[in-house]
């Protein structure tokens, strides 16, 4: 036996298949479902994250907003005495760690001892000492600055898009610009707070894995005030950078800009991402972009782990499940050589011995008494050999006993449904004097064949005895109803022409009407008086008709095995159907031909159909050149 068809192999291997689909269904369920909640826990946690650093960036705004609103006031006391101005700026920045550099700028020429532009600007350097200067110059005309522009115009507290403070604090910063007016509300100062973007970027990089996630702080124009990447601070626009890198999403700058809270997802740099966004009290916003592939990336590596820690397992379960159905095994394998040995015909084949009280116990004891019933099957299989060597001797002396050599206007055909049958047909003729027969015994097989001999014995014997038709059959009904203890009996429909006259009798002994199909072609039953069946009843006298036929015209006898031929859904040939067929023959010359014919038309119609009963057909032809 070949190890990859043996049993225990194919065993093996349907339950390592099982197993297997089982270990990936339920790891591609939990895969799934960690999936989710990691995605979401992620999620949950990038907007945790913007949330703690919007608040972050809007507590250090407030405080710068809180301590330059504070010193309105101060400016206001102290708005004729301009270099006070130098200790209120020290101080705003002294006091203020978030606040790098401020400055209070006049209108020009608003100390004309001055000059045109006075702004005493206040600010820690590059070795963290204060520095005081006037930042109005001729290079350096604070009025068309945006912090100092936009505040005087509007009348209201400004924060400008980020900037590089050359001539100022020399570095990148956003300004946080307040106007201070008199007493009757026209501005004659703007007092600021300068707040340096790489502080912002560190706060808001603080606790944030770039590899995971990305935050950044925009400005109402799409600036970026922060970002972990510091060339993108102040060069890069929101706008520019979605459409250049951001994948799969075409108005993620007009959301992040003018929306509120939200999230989406995207490719960027070719990773699927989500971005969590928000806004900043001050208009400014913020987003945390995070890459799935970061976030999944220990939960890839533990799949991996565990897929291999799965194969391993698998194999090893593999080696231990096959040793143990290969030992368990065993004794199917003894019992399928010895199935081989029966098959091949030695039913003398030794059992394997089982000690088991199991299945296998009763395997072996159902195989033993299958080896004793196949014993005694052969010794019943060679007599039943001999029995059906028998039957066809029997069937071939049945078919015999018919006649085989017909004159051109007579054909008949005789189709058991068993090895031998209980129809029959005969004829004879005697001094131009046609009799013939067509008869059905009761039942079918050995019995019926018997009956049948008898009965066509009787028929060729009182047909020569020069008797009427319902005389002849009379004498076959005494003869046959002698010892006729098993009460069997015969129908048949039996006839004598005379050729030359064309002088029909006939009699009808419980048998179907016989088809006559005149010279026109027109096909009907025969009228006729019918009787009792032969076999029944001694001495019962039969009656017998008689009519003349026309030359040209043609008879069809029968047995029921025609028209109560059925279909597998229990449909008759029927009476209907034998006329149709009849009429249809007229154009056939031939008798061999029609009872041929019909034969074919009953196998059609029955398609395959098990025969329930023997057919006989036979045509007579009452031609001209009779």
């Amino acid at each position: 036996m070949k190890t990859s068809n043996s049993f225990s192999t194919r065993l093996s291997l349907y339950v390592i298949v099982v197993t297997t689909v089982l270990f990936v269904v339920a790891m591609y369920l939990v895969a799934g479902r960690a999936r989710v909640i990691i995605t979401s826990n992620a999620r949950d946690n990038a907007k945790n994250m913007l949330d703690a650093k919007i608040g972050d960036v809007e507590k250090i705004l407030s405080n710068v907003e809180s301590a330059v609103m504070n010193s309105i006031w101060i400016v206001k006391e102290h708005q004729h005495e301009p270099d006070y101005m130098y200790k209120v700026t020290e101080e705003l920045v002294e006091d203020n760690l978030n606040i790098m550099g401020s400055t209070v700028a006049f209108k020009p020429y608003y100390f004309a001892e001055k000059g045109l532009y006075y702004a005493p600007y206040s600010y820690y350097n590059e070795d963290s000492v204060m520095t005081s200067f006037n930042l109005g110059n001729d290079k350096y005309v604070y009025p068309e600055r945006e912090w100092f522009k936009v505040s005087a115009e509007t009348k209201k507290p400004h924060w400008c898009e980020p900037y590089y403070d050359e001539g100022g604090g020399m570095t990148m910063m956003t300004t946080f610009s307040v106007p201070v007016t008199d007493s009757i509300g026209n501005v004659f100062a703007i007092i600021t707070a300068d707040v340096d973007l790489g502080n912002l970027t560190s706060i808001i990089n603080t606790d944030s894995d770039e590899r995971k996630n990305m935050v950044a702080l925009i400005s109402e124009r799409g600036q970026f005030v922060a970002y972990p990447d510091s060339s993108f601070i102040m060069k890069e626009n929101i706008r520019t950078v979605a459409e250049k890198y951001f994948i799969g999403i075409t108005d993620f700058s007009d959301k992040i800009l003018n929306g509120g809270d939200g999230m989406e997802e995207f490719y960027y740099n070719g990773t699927r991402c989500f971005c969590i966004y928000g806004k900043v009290d001050n208009g400014w916003s913020a987003y945390v972009l995070c890459s799935y592939d970061e976030i999944l990336k220990d939960l890839n590596s533990m799949n991996l782990l565990f897929q291999l820690v799965v194969i391993i397992g698998l194999i090893l379960l593999y080696i231990c499940i096959r040793s143990a159905i290969k030992k368990i095994s065993l004794p199917i394998t003894q019992f399928s050589d010895y199935a081989i040995q029966i098959k091949d015909g030695n039913l003398d084949a030794e059992l394997p011995r089982i000690s088991s009280n199991d299945e296998l116990r009763t395997l072996h004891d159902s195989l033993n008494d299958m080896q004793m019933s196949l014993k005694q099957l052969e010794a019943t299989t060679k007599a039943n050999q001999r029995f059906e060597s028998e039957l066809d001797i029997a069937r071939k002396i049945q078919l015999g006993m018919v006649p085989k050599n017909f004159p051109e206007f007579i054909s008949a055909i005789m189709y058991p449904a068993k090895e031998v049958g209980g129809d029959f047909y005969d004829f004879v003729i005697r001094d131009g004097v046609l009799y013939f027969a067509v008869g059905d015994v009761t039942g079918k097989g050995v019995p019926a064949a018997l009956f049948m001999s008898l009965t066509r014995s009787a028929f060729r014997f009182v047909s020569g005895l020069n008797l009427s038709i319902n005389e002849v059959v009379s004498r076959i009904n005494d003869s046959i109803c002698e010892g006729n203890s098993t009460s069997m009996f015969v129908t048949m429909f039996a006839g004598k022409l005379d050729l030359k006259t064309g002088h029909l009798d006939y009699c009808n002994a419980g048998h179907n009407p016989i088809v006559i199909i005149s010279p026109d072609g027109k096909a009907r039953y025969l009228e006729e008086e019918s009787n009792l069946a032969a076999g029944l009843y001694p001495e019962f006298e039969y009656k017998g008709q008689e009519m003349t036929i026309e030359r040209g015209t043609r008879l069809i006898l029968y047995t029921d095995g025609v028209t109560e031929a059925e279909t597998n859904d229990k449909k008759l040939y029927g009476d209907d159907r034998l006329i149709d067929f009849a009429a249809k023959s007229r154009t056939v010359t031939s008798a061999t031909e029609v009872a041929e014919g019909l034969l074919d038309s009953v196998k059609s119609f029955t398609d395959g159909a098990e025969q329930n009963d023997d057919i006989t057909i036979m045509v007579l032809d009452y031609g001209e050149e009779i």
